[in-house]
């Protein structure tokens, strides 16, 4: 029988790492779940439980702290904000397709999650094109309001306003998008994978084809972050390992690089 999360003390802990206060102003940790795994911890925490977005707020430590100094054991809030509770369970509504290259602010070669969330209200496809237009090109937050507007104001498609912001042809994209930000420990290991980047790739490429029973279409690493392309196959490949081993995003594809 699966452990209900508001009783199982591991998964909470994780959920409160990754958005609580014990966890702010501390550079370079990283965070044990995604944004999207935390959206769905939330969205499962408040079915099981009925509670609010405030009182899920509070719960995180999502507020303004009683104290300035606040301590892993005592999250407690003065005032508890549901807004970012709200923002979080916005993402639930991103595609599929792109979901997995949502991160958190800092995180390089993600597309920030407060920028993802504006998207919502959007079909999959505008999501997608966008979502990847931002890793593709390093737009930022503005950028998508622009693209945004283009397309509201001006009623042009997404593309046509992608490529009025950026002043480039756009791609379009129709496979789904895994991003990994690559941890110290595993770097070094993938450094004994080959030589060159390419050789690298090439062999994660074969790797993860071998693991998910289904040919993975590119592997690119760029600045400690990879990015795997998968069909409708492997990614449903993919998403069938992390229920069955119980694993997180990032621990599901540090197994497939270096797991039996």
């Amino acid at each position: 029988m699966v452990e209900k999360l508001s009783e199982d003390i591991d998964r909470l802990t994780d959920l409160s790492l990754s958005v609580g206060r014990q966890g702010r102003d501390k550079k370079n940790i990283q965070r044990p779940l995604t944004p999207i795994e935390v959206a769905r911890y939330i969205q499962e925490l408040k079915e099981e439980t009925n509670e609010t977005d405030s009182q899920i707020a509070k719960r995180l430590g999502l507020g303004k702290a009683k104290t300035k100094e606040v301590r892993m054991e005592d999250v407690d809030v003065e005032t508890a904000s549901d807004s970012q509770v709200k923002l979080f369970l916005r993402l639930l509504r991103i595609d599929e397709k792109s979901i997995n290259l949502v991160g958190w602010n800092g995180e390089p070669g993600k597309c920030v999650f407060s920028t993802a969330v504006l998207l919502a209200t959007h079909p999959p496809e505008v999501q997608n094109t966008i979502i990847q237009s931002v890793i593709k090109y390093k737009l930022g937050k503005e950028e998508v309001r622009r693209i945004l507007q283009y397309m509201k104001k001006y009623e042009l498609s997404v593309i046509e306003s992608i490529e009025k912001t950026i002043n480039k042809r756009v791609e379009t994209f129709n496979l789904y998008k895994v991003a990994y930000s690559i941890p110290l420990s595993v770097s070094k290991i993938l450094s004994e994978f080959g030589k060159s980047n390419n050789e690298i790739c090439e062999k994660l490429n074969s790797l993860f084809s071998k693991k998910l029973d289904s040919a993975v279409e590119g592997v690119i690493i760029s600045d400690n972050l990879m990015i795997i392309d998968m069909d409708d196959k492997a990614y449903h490949s993919f998403l069938n390992q992390l229920k069955i081993k119980k694993l997180t995003y990032n621990n599901c594809i540090k197994d497939l690089i270096i797991g039996d």
